[in-house]
């Protein structure tokens, strides 16, 4: 019950902050960032036809703080396919190594935030797989790294990009990397603790990525994530 209770809380505290402590009216679903107005984008399937080569570089430039509008964005993204970068199209999910691998999931991920928090996102995910890699925690499909991964990832959104941008892209994850029911039970759950968990990070505290993983591993640890154990039943990550 005092479980049940605290998740409650984190979800009413998740509609009210945003990364940046501003005050949200709407539901998370609904909340958005200034980057989710898209400008001069092309349609979904043009987009799709765009290497991840040209994703890739994308994501390294927005991370380095070259590009900072969307305007910006998708002229250098129409300068960068030009180039005909070396790269494959990877029009359908390539689940390896990290998150929003695919031009696929990529393209959408762009066109329901805009390609600055996409790609944002898309940086985000790949620390997460690497802080997931040496957390410690074992079974990085299904069970307690995984968990970790997905929480760890939304918790790391919702600082950079704000709690509804965070979702729609996790959401689009879990759409494009389908699994079984439980499996995308479990996901979906820990992904939105991940991104409520940030409400517990107090204004002007340490939010660094290192002090993140310290703060996803203690709602891991006290049992607030979920897991699917070896038998096959999805359980807290304290059992």
């Amino acid at each position: 019950m005092k479980k049940n209770v605290l998740i409650a809380t984190l979800s009413v505290s998740a509609m009210l902050f945003s990364s940046t402590g501003t005050m949200y009216a709407a539901s998370e679903s609904t909340q958005m960032t200034a980057s989710t107005q898209v400008t001069h984008h092309p349609n979904q399937k043009a987009l799709e036809q765009i290497s991840m080569a040209v994703h890739l570089k994308m994501v390294e430039e927005v991370k380095q703080g070259l590009i900072t509008t969307d305007e910006q964005a998708w002229t250098r993204i129409a300068e960068l396919d030009a180039l005909d970068l070396p790269g494959n199209i990877q029009p359908l999910a390539a689940y390896v190594g990290s998150y929003l691998t695919s031009a696929g999931e990529m393209s959408a991920a762009i066109l329901a935030v805009g390609p600055i928090d996409a790609y944002t996102a898309k940086a985000d995910a790949d620390t997460a797989f690497a802080k997931a890699a040496t957390s410690g925690y074992s079974r990085p499909e299904d069970g307690k790294q995984d968990a970790f991964r997905h929480a760890y990832w939304n918790i790391l959104m919702t600082r950079d990009i704000g709690s509804g941008q965070a979702k729609e892209v996790a959401d689009i994850h879990e759409e494009y990397n389908p699994g079984s029911a439980l499996a995308n039970e479990m996901d979906l759950y820990n992904n939105s603790i991940g991104r409520g968990a940030y409400s517990a990070v107090l204004p002007g505290a340490d939010d660094s990525d290192n002090a993140l993983v310290t703060e996803i591993k203690s709602w891991l640890d006290n049992g607030f994530l979920k897991y699917i154990n070896t038998s096959g039943s999805l359980v807290w990550t304290d059992e």
